[in-house]
């Protein structure tokens, strides 16, 4: 594909010439290259020609680079119903990534049905490729956001949920003065930060992206109006507080007490 170009036409006796060499199409511009396998060539080659478009579209948050809509058409039909492996290549080699960066390296494909799902995914240092297989057509981007958290808590209740997986805590969320506490460090951990405790001083620190928030059991820290309070061993800050804290959204349902937190 050459430069400044988003698409690429091929004609029939090309693609049977490949497939006869079972040999795969390889497809790239200058930053992502995709492989299109001789058993999807062979499903695709029904008629005369053959458009694959790689479009650049805008940067998704946390993206890495340009994202890019993957299309391929058969005769100016545009296939929607392939759910096969396609392997990508984003070349990376130009983006300032910190090793903290590496680590968190994830292909995702949000695909034409809407759904998103991470790929996951491995970077060469020698040349700064990073190679993932996108499940069908659709937009792929590159990204070192985490993987997105729900956490759901009812009133009352010692049972959640952690992006869909039951799970069970030993203290249940209860409302105080009107606000609403849970504990402390199932939420937090279930956020990324870690959470420990000074028995003497009774204080509990958290530590996201290395700052550390102390906050003494009985009082109130900067944006709390219900003071941290300790239950059967647990510390219990206000939902609220803890959602701003992370900078993660908080859902609540009256009618069934439940509480979505969602970063």
């Amino acid at each position: 594909m050459s430069a400044g170009k988003d698409e690429l036409e091929i004609q029939s006796d090309t693609i049977g010439a490949i497939i006869k060499a079972d040999k795969p199409l390889i497809v790239t511009n200058d930053t992502l290259s995709v492989e299109l396998s001789a058993e999807l060539l062979k499903q695709l080659n029904t008629g005369k020609r053959m458009k694959v478009v790689i479009k650049p579209v805008d940067e998704r948050d946390g993206a890495i680079g340009r994202g890019y809509e993957l299309k391929i058409f058969a005769d100016g039909r545009e296939v929607t119903d392939y759910t096969g492996l396609i392997p990508v290549i984003f070349d990376l080699s130009k983006e300032k990534l910190s090793t903290n960066d590496l680590s968190m390296l994830c292909g995702v494909m949000l695909r034409l049905n809407g759904n998103m799902e991470r790929l996951g995914g491995n970077y060469d240092h020698e040349t700064g490729k990073f190679t993932f297989k996108a499940k069908g057509l659709g937009y792929i981007f590159v990204t070192t956001k985490p993987e997105p958290v729900k956490l759901e808590f009812t009133l009352g209740k010692t049972g959640y949920k952690l992006n869909g997986i039951e799970m069970s805590m030993d203290v249940a969320s209860m409302v105080v003065k009107g606000r609403t506490l849970v504990p402390l460090r199932f939420v937090a951990e279930s956020l990324g930060a870690n959470v420990s405790w000074d028995n003497v001083m009774k204080t509990v620190m958290i530590t996201l992206k290395g700052q550390t928030l102390s906050i003494k059991i009985g009082e109130l820290a900067p944006g709390m109006d219900v003071a941290a309070e300790l239950v059967n061993g647990r510390t219990m800050l206000p939902l609220r507080f803890i959602a701003e804290y992370f900078g993660a959204n908080i859902f609540f349902d009256n009618t069934s007490k439940s509480i979505s937190i969602m970063k």
